[in-house]
Protein backbone atom coordinates (compact mmCIF):
# COMPACT_ATOMS: atom_id res chain seq x y z
CA UNK A 1 0.00 0.00 0.00
CA UNK A 2 2.80 2.04 0.64
CA UNK A 3 4.17 1.74 -2.18
CA UNK A 4 1.21 2.59 -4.19
CA UNK A 5 0.94 5.78 -2.33
CA UNK A 6 4.40 6.99 -2.84
CA UNK A 7 4.32 6.13 -6.67
CA UNK A 8 0.93 8.18 -6.77
CA UNK A 9 2.47 10.88 -4.31
CA UNK A 10 5.42 11.06 -6.81
CA UNK A 11 3.55 11.11 -10.31
CA UNK A 12 1.05 14.05 -8.68
CA UNK A 13 4.58 16.05 -7.88
CA UNK A 14 5.85 15.59 -11.10
CA UNK A 15 2.41 16.57 -12.88
CA UNK A 16 2.19 20.10 -10.87
CA UNK A 17 6.24 20.22 -11.50
CA UNK A 18 5.54 20.02 -15.32
CA UNK A 19 2.13 22.62 -15.28
CA UNK A 20 4.18 24.74 -13.30
CA UNK A 21 7.15 24.91 -15.46
CA UNK A 22 4.56 25.23 -18.67
CA UNK A 23 3.00 28.29 -16.74
CA UNK A 24 6.53 29.48 -15.89
CA UNK A 25 7.68 29.13 -19.41
CA UNK A 26 4.63 31.23 -20.93
CA UNK A 27 5.12 33.99 -18.31
CA UNK A 28 8.83 34.43 -19.26
CA UNK A 29 8.31 33.99 -22.99
CA UNK A 30 5.11 36.97 -22.78
CA UNK A 31 7.63 38.74 -20.39
CA UNK A 32 10.38 38.56 -22.89
CA UNK A 33 8.13 39.91 -25.41
CA UNK A 34 7.84 42.64 -23.51
CA UNK A 35 11.26 43.35 -22.77
CA UNK A 36 11.85 43.45 -26.61
CA UNK A 37 8.59 46.22 -27.05
CA UNK A 38 10.39 48.30 -24.55
CA UNK A 39 6.88 47.79 -22.71
CA UNK A 40 8.36 45.60 -19.53
CA UNK A 41 7.59 47.48 -16.42
CA UNK A 42 11.10 47.01 -14.59
CA UNK A 43 12.62 49.10 -11.82
CA UNK A 44 14.93 50.85 -12.46
CA UNK A 45 18.02 52.02 -10.15
CA UNK A 46 19.79 55.33 -10.50
CA UNK A 47 23.05 55.88 -9.87
CA UNK A 48 23.84 59.50 -8.99
CA UNK A 49 26.62 61.21 -10.67
CA UNK A 50 27.90 64.60 -11.71
CA UNK A 51 30.41 65.72 -14.25
CA UNK A 52 31.39 68.76 -16.91
CA UNK A 53 30.63 67.99 -20.22
CA UNK A 54 31.56 70.70 -22.53
CA UNK A 55 31.05 74.39 -20.41
CA UNK A 56 27.70 72.62 -18.81
CA UNK A 57 27.28 70.70 -16.27
CA UNK A 58 25.58 67.21 -16.07
CA UNK A 59 24.01 66.28 -12.96
CA UNK A 60 21.78 63.55 -12.13
CA UNK A 61 19.86 62.88 -9.32
CA UNK A 62 18.94 59.82 -6.77
CA UNK A 63 15.33 60.75 -8.77
CA UNK A 64 16.43 60.28 -12.02
CA UNK A 65 16.28 63.81 -12.83
CA UNK A 66 19.14 64.56 -14.78
CA UNK A 67 20.20 68.42 -15.21
CA UNK A 68 21.75 70.18 -17.50
CA UNK A 69 22.90 73.50 -16.90
CA UNK A 70 25.71 76.16 -17.82
CA UNK A 71 28.84 75.38 -15.45
CA UNK A 72 29.36 79.51 -15.24
CA UNK A 73 26.17 79.90 -14.59
CA UNK A 74 25.04 82.14 -17.14
CA UNK A 75 25.26 79.90 -20.71
CA UNK A 76 26.68 76.51 -21.88
CA UNK A 77 27.35 74.88 -24.97
CA UNK A 78 27.70 71.23 -25.25
CA UNK A 79 30.03 69.46 -27.36
CA UNK A 80 29.86 68.05 -30.82
CA UNK A 81 28.83 64.56 -30.35
CA UNK A 82 31.49 64.25 -33.19
CA UNK A 83 33.84 64.50 -30.12
CA UNK A 84 33.00 61.39 -28.36
CA UNK A 85 33.30 59.05 -30.85
CA UNK A 86 36.85 57.23 -31.64
CA UNK A 87 37.38 56.67 -34.87
CA UNK A 88 39.09 53.62 -34.62
CA UNK A 89 36.73 51.95 -32.03
CA UNK A 90 33.37 52.65 -34.87
CA UNK A 91 35.74 51.14 -37.69
CA UNK A 92 35.69 48.07 -35.49
CA UNK A 93 32.08 46.54 -35.99
CA UNK A 94 32.68 44.16 -33.58
CA UNK A 95 33.25 46.45 -30.73
CA UNK A 96 29.78 48.53 -31.91
CA UNK A 97 28.74 51.82 -31.22
CA UNK A 98 27.94 51.24 -27.58
CA UNK A 99 31.45 50.72 -26.65
CA UNK A 100 32.59 53.94 -28.74
CA UNK A 101 30.45 56.29 -26.88
CA UNK A 102 32.00 57.84 -24.08
CA UNK A 103 30.51 60.06 -21.34
CA UNK A 104 27.37 59.97 -22.54
CA UNK A 105 26.82 56.29 -22.09
CA UNK A 106 26.95 56.75 -18.49
CA UNK A 107 23.35 59.08 -18.15
CA UNK A 108 21.46 56.81 -20.54
CA UNK A 109 19.23 55.45 -16.87
CA UNK A 110 18.05 58.87 -16.67
CA UNK A 111 14.98 59.10 -16.62
CA UNK A 112 13.83 62.66 -17.09
CA UNK A 113 16.15 65.26 -19.05
CA UNK A 114 15.63 68.87 -17.59
CA UNK A 115 17.87 71.89 -18.94
CA UNK A 116 18.28 74.81 -17.11
CA UNK A 117 19.63 78.37 -18.41
CA UNK A 118 21.19 79.46 -21.12
CA UNK A 119 22.26 76.08 -23.14
CA UNK A 120 23.75 76.07 -26.58
CA UNK A 121 24.33 73.08 -29.24
CA UNK A 122 26.46 72.88 -31.13
CA UNK A 123 26.52 71.87 -35.22
CA UNK A 124 26.70 68.28 -34.83
CA UNK A 125 24.37 67.19 -32.28
CA UNK A 126 23.20 64.15 -33.76
CA UNK A 127 22.59 61.54 -31.71
CA UNK A 128 22.86 63.44 -28.58
CA UNK A 129 20.22 61.71 -26.21
CA UNK A 130 19.80 58.35 -28.33
CA UNK A 131 18.62 55.24 -26.64
CA UNK A 132 18.41 57.35 -23.18
CA UNK A 133 15.76 55.76 -20.59
CA UNK A 134 13.94 58.79 -20.17
CA UNK A 135 10.56 59.87 -19.72
CA UNK A 136 10.27 63.58 -20.33
CA UNK A 137 12.11 66.63 -21.28
CA UNK A 138 11.52 69.73 -19.59
CA UNK A 139 13.03 73.19 -19.33
CA UNK A 140 13.20 75.85 -16.30
CA UNK A 141 11.40 79.58 -15.71
CA UNK A 142 13.33 81.41 -18.35
CA UNK A 143 15.73 78.59 -19.99
CA UNK A 144 16.54 79.06 -23.34
CA UNK A 145 17.70 76.26 -25.59
CA UNK A 146 19.33 77.54 -28.74
CA UNK A 147 21.84 75.74 -31.58
CA UNK A 148 24.78 76.37 -33.66
CA UNK A 149 24.65 77.69 -37.55
CA UNK A 150 23.56 74.63 -39.77
CA UNK A 151 23.14 72.08 -37.14
CA UNK A 152 22.60 68.40 -37.44
CA UNK A 153 20.22 66.93 -34.92
CA UNK A 154 19.35 63.58 -36.60
CA UNK A 155 18.53 60.76 -34.35
CA UNK A 156 18.62 63.67 -31.18
CA UNK A 157 16.47 61.16 -29.41
CA UNK A 158 16.12 58.03 -31.28
CA UNK A 159 14.74 55.07 -29.31
CA UNK A 160 14.13 56.64 -26.09
CA UNK A 161 11.05 54.11 -25.73
CA UNK A 162 9.74 55.01 -22.59
CA UNK A 163 9.66 59.14 -24.27
CA UNK A 164 6.03 60.22 -23.60
CA UNK A 165 6.25 63.62 -22.20
CA UNK A 166 8.44 66.84 -24.17
CA UNK A 167 6.87 69.56 -23.18
CA UNK A 168 9.93 71.08 -22.58
CA UNK A 169 11.09 71.78 -25.95
CA UNK A 170 8.17 74.22 -26.72
CA UNK A 171 11.18 76.98 -26.52
CA UNK A 172 13.77 75.34 -28.38
CA UNK A 173 15.08 77.79 -30.89
CA UNK A 174 15.63 75.19 -33.89
CA UNK A 175 15.78 78.23 -36.43
CA UNK A 176 19.64 76.81 -37.09
CA UNK A 177 18.83 73.48 -37.63
CA UNK A 178 18.97 71.79 -41.16
CA UNK A 179 18.18 68.15 -40.64
CA UNK A 180 16.22 66.62 -38.01
CA UNK A 181 16.09 62.80 -39.50
CA UNK A 182 15.20 60.29 -37.53
CA UNK A 183 15.20 62.96 -34.11
CA UNK A 184 12.16 60.92 -32.09
CA UNK A 185 12.31 57.38 -34.12
CA UNK A 186 11.59 54.38 -32.15
CA UNK A 187 9.98 57.06 -28.97
CA UNK A 188 7.10 54.10 -29.40
CA UNK A 189 5.55 55.84 -26.24
CA UNK A 190 5.12 59.35 -27.89
CA UNK A 191 1.82 60.39 -28.23
CA UNK A 192 1.64 64.32 -28.74
CA UNK A 193 3.65 66.72 -30.00
CA UNK A 194 1.76 69.86 -29.35
CA UNK A 195 5.06 71.64 -28.26
CA UNK A 196 6.54 71.70 -31.48
CA UNK A 197 4.01 73.83 -32.55
CA UNK A 198 6.28 77.11 -32.20
CA UNK A 199 9.45 75.54 -33.48
CA UNK A 200 11.13 77.98 -36.37
CA UNK A 201 11.65 75.23 -39.10
CA UNK A 202 12.14 77.64 -42.04
CA UNK A 203 16.09 76.22 -42.42
CA UNK A 204 15.06 72.42 -42.37
CA UNK A 205 15.75 70.57 -44.98
CA UNK A 206 14.90 66.86 -43.88
CA UNK A 207 12.84 65.13 -41.80
CA UNK A 208 13.95 61.77 -43.70
CA UNK A 209 12.30 59.26 -40.81
CA UNK A 210 11.55 62.08 -38.32
CA UNK A 211 8.81 60.40 -36.27
CA UNK A 212 9.35 56.61 -38.22
CA UNK A 213 8.11 53.82 -35.88
CA UNK A 214 6.39 56.11 -32.94
CA UNK A 215 3.47 53.57 -32.64
CA UNK A 216 1.79 56.10 -30.43
CA UNK A 217 1.75 59.19 -32.00
CA UNK A 218 -2.21 60.15 -32.65
CA UNK A 219 -2.12 63.85 -33.00
CA UNK A 220 0.26 65.94 -35.49
CA UNK A 221 -2.12 68.69 -35.18
CA UNK A 222 0.91 70.79 -34.35
CA UNK A 223 2.95 70.56 -37.46
CA UNK A 224 0.56 72.64 -39.24
CA UNK A 225 2.12 75.84 -37.98
CA UNK A 226 5.63 74.59 -39.71
CA UNK A 227 7.13 76.61 -42.36
CA UNK A 228 8.79 74.81 -44.45
CA UNK A 229 10.16 76.79 -47.56
CA UNK A 230 13.69 74.85 -47.80
CA UNK A 231 12.66 71.44 -46.72
CA UNK A 232 13.71 68.88 -49.26
CA UNK A 233 13.64 65.62 -47.80
CA UNK A 234 10.10 63.78 -45.89
CA UNK A 235 10.78 60.05 -47.24
CA UNK A 236 9.61 57.83 -44.14
CA UNK A 237 8.78 60.64 -41.57
CA UNK A 238 5.98 58.89 -40.14
CA UNK A 239 6.42 55.29 -41.61
CA UNK A 240 5.13 52.79 -39.65
CA UNK A 241 3.17 55.28 -36.73
CA UNK A 242 0.18 52.86 -36.59
CA UNK A 243 -2.21 55.15 -34.31
CA UNK A 244 -1.51 57.98 -37.02
CA UNK A 245 -5.34 58.32 -39.08
CA UNK A 246 -5.48 62.30 -39.82
CA UNK A 247 -2.78 63.94 -41.61
CA UNK A 248 -5.07 66.99 -42.95
CA UNK A 249 -2.23 69.33 -40.35
CA UNK A 250 0.35 68.72 -43.13
CA UNK A 251 -1.76 70.57 -46.07
CA UNK A 252 -0.37 73.89 -45.23
CA UNK A 253 3.20 72.87 -45.64
CA UNK A 254 5.33 74.27 -48.59
CA UNK A 255 6.41 71.33 -50.94
CA UNK A 256 7.45 72.91 -53.83
CA UNK A 257 11.13 72.05 -52.90
CA UNK A 258 10.48 68.48 -51.94
CA UNK A 259 12.39 66.10 -53.99
CA UNK A 260 11.46 62.86 -51.74
CA UNK A 261 8.38 62.29 -50.22
CA UNK A 262 7.02 58.39 -49.20
CA UNK A 263 5.96 59.65 -45.86
CA UNK A 264 3.88 57.31 -44.32
CA UNK A 265 4.44 53.84 -45.73
CA UNK A 266 2.99 50.87 -42.65
CA UNK A 267 0.63 53.59 -41.38
CA UNK A 268 -2.21 51.12 -41.28
CA UNK A 269 -4.67 53.35 -39.70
Amino acid sequence: YMRKLGRKALALLMSTTLAFSMVSATALTAFADELAAGQADLPRATTPMSSQIGTTTWTLDASGTLTIAPTDGNSGTLPSTADYIDDELMEDQAKGYEEAEGWRSEYKQAKKLDFQGAIAFPSSSQNAFEGFSIESVSSGAGSTVSFAANTNCDEMFKGCRNLKDISGLEHWNMSSVVSAGGMFRECINLEKISALSTWVTSSLTSTSFMFSDCASLSDISALSTWDTPSLTTTSYMFSDCASLSDISSLSTWKTSSIESIGMFPGCTS
